[in-house]
């Protein structure tokens, strides 16, 4: 009995200690926020860089761009996904062009004497124009070769054989009506077929715009109504909460701007003043009234956690009108479908 007693106490133990495990999982998936990141800048090329993470990063995903773009992606610092690429128009690795003599293209064997100018460029004539054409030469006229009684002469290649003729064509010139062509058909008759064709097309197009525009109308009877605009309105509302939480914390733009004209460089800081109560600090301008360029760098970071994603949802989805609007948009979906 006691045995029993400690067996089961043992399981009891190890249970609580998976549903701890999954506890403890499940609070940090909701919880602990993805992080995220973004840096770059622009001087004589553009480089930038994009980060998130989680959990103190201890899962990392990681991209960026200098000329090529690598992204990795690291679990407790061990990488399980790694990729490069390298940007347009880098030359081949070395050794890539090599003839099967195993010399690259344009190396000439060892101790060979080095060409000239000039005998290079009459080779490269040589090369593109090929060697030339022999003459084609007939049978001297004294030999004679050996032919069976049986066997026919051969026919010169020169000589072409005359295509078969067409028996309707060859009787037009015939007495009687047995060789006539066939007539086409007349431009009037190809332009009546034509028209006839662009009907159809018309007729089924205006078909599928009258069954759209009926769509449209059931649509918009369904959304007018009272307990709609409300779910619509909930929708919304949760919508903006949801953008506003998922929106970066941090942020800082820093443009270095000059111009040769200085009053194009002040009209920028004009709009920069303009704005100010939008962008704040967020955006900082750095004239340079002396050398005309164009630089900049920038950051931002934010989070977003899974726990304030499911609550916007589930207000969302406990919504009664919502739920009310949704089952009366898969009945319309199905209807439609049905028919």
């Amino acid at each position: 009995m006691t045995a029993i007693v400690a067996i089961a106490k043992g399981i009891g133990i190890f249970l609580l200690i998976l549903l701890a495990l999954a506890l403890l999982a499940l609070l940090s998936v909701l919880f602990v926020p993805v992080r995220y990141r973004a840096e770059g800048e622009y001087r004589e090329g553009f480089r930038a860089m994009a980060e998130v993470s989680w959990f103190f990063h201890l899962i990392r995903l990681r991209a960026s761009w200098d000329g090529g773009f690598s992204c990795s992606l690291r679990a407790a610092g061990i990488p399980l996904y790694s990729r490069t690429e390298t940007g347009e128009g880098e030359s081949p690795p070395p050794g890539e062009n090599r003839r099967e003599t195993g010399r690259p293209e344009g190396e000439s064997p060892p101790g060979a004497v080095p060409e000239s100018g000039e005998e290079r460029r009459e080779r490269g004539r040589t090369a593109d124009v090929g060697p030339e054409p022999k003459p084609d030469v007939g049978p001297e006229p004294d030999a004679k070769p050996d032919m069976k009684p049986d066997a026919k002469p051969d026919i010169a290649p020169d000589a072409r054989q005359e295509p078969p003729r067409d028996p309707d064509a060859a009787g037009d010139g015939r007495k009687g009506g047995a060789g006539k062509r066939r007539r086409k058909p007349g431009t009037f008759r190809l332009f009546r077929q034509k028209i006839r064709r662009a009907r159809q097309r018309f007729a089924e197009k205006w078909k599928d715009a009258e069954r759209a525009k009926e769509r449209l109308l059931q649509y918009r009877d369904l959304l007018c109504r009272e307990d709609s605009q409300r779910a619509l309105s909930r929708a919304a509302g949760e919508g903006r909460r949801l953008l506003s939480h998922c929106l970066p914390r941090s942020g800082l733009i820093r443009i270095a701007v000059g111009t040769e004209d200085p009053a194009i460089t002040g009209g920028l800081l004009a709009l920069q003043g303009m704005l100010y109560p939008l962008i704040c600090d967020r955006i900082v301008i750095l004239p340079d009234f002396e050398t005309p360029r164009l630089e900049g760098t920038f950051s931002l970071g934010g989070r977003i956690r899974a726990c304030a994603v499911c609550y916007c949802l589930l207000r969302v989805l406990l919504n009664r009108d919502c739920r009310l609007l949704l089952a009366r948009l898969r009945k319309k979906e199905e209807a439609r479908l049905e028919r």
